[in-house]
Formats: structure tokens, sequence, C-alpha cells
């Protein structure tokens, strides 16, 4: 709505195609530009509240959702890519740049670094 009366303050004339509603600087405009506004609204909330509805009835019939509890990647954008990491860390390289190199954040290296170091912590 702030929208449309910031427009209809610069005279700019909106076309709603779906609704075929043309939104001049008139008052007619300005009812059909609310009575639009409201009939989204509502059909958000209505969506909204069906969504609602049927995660509650899935609930109800004992289905489990989202993820599965203790499901974890086991691909992740540094995957195969070991051998070069720890090559650049020999050379002196800092993890800063080293993350820049394969554009990921440092902190998504130091994670996977981690990671690595847990799952085999015999190579650490």
């Amino acid at each position: 709505m702030a929208n449309l009366y910031e427009l209809q303050q610069k005279n700019v004339c909106v076309i709603l195609l779906d609704e075929k509603y043309e939104l001049l600087n008139t008052l007619d405009s300005a009812i059909k530009a609310v009575i639009y506004s409201l009939n989204a609204h509502m059909t958000g909330v209505k969506i909204s509240e069906a969504t609602r509805q049927g995660l509650a009835r899935r609930r109800a019939e004992g289905v489990i959702l989202g993820r599965p509890v203790g499901s974890r990647n086991v691909i992740y954008k540094l995957t195969g890519k070991d051998a070069l990491i720890d090559k650049m860390l020999a050379e002196g390289k800092s993890k800063s740049a080293i993350a820049r190199k394969f554009k990921v954040h440092r902190c998504t290296l130091i994670n996977w670094l981690k990671r690595r170091d847990q799952e085999n912590p015999m190579e650490a």
C-alpha cells in the first residue's frame, strides 16, 4: 500500500494485469487499491493457515517432518580438496587466503578442517 500511495503521489498509473485494474490518482482507484491489498493479505493468511493445519495434521499422523535426527552432510564444498588445502597450509598460506581461493568463507574452511580432524584424528 505504501508503494502504491507513493506512486499515486507521483501521478504514476499502475496497471494490475491479473485483476485488470488501472490505478490512477483518484478516489475510485484508492478504494480499488485497498480492496486489492486486503485481498492479497487475506490470501496470504489463508495459505499460511492451510500450511499450519497441514503440518499439524501430518504431525498428528505421526509423520516426522524435516531432516531426520542425527543426519549429517557427507559432501561439503571443500570435499576432495584435502591435498591442495594441506599443501597450501604447509606453504604457510593463511586460512583466509585459502578460503578466498576456494570461494568460501573463512569460517567454512575452519569448520571443515575441524570436522576433518575429528573424523580422522590420526591424520591431524
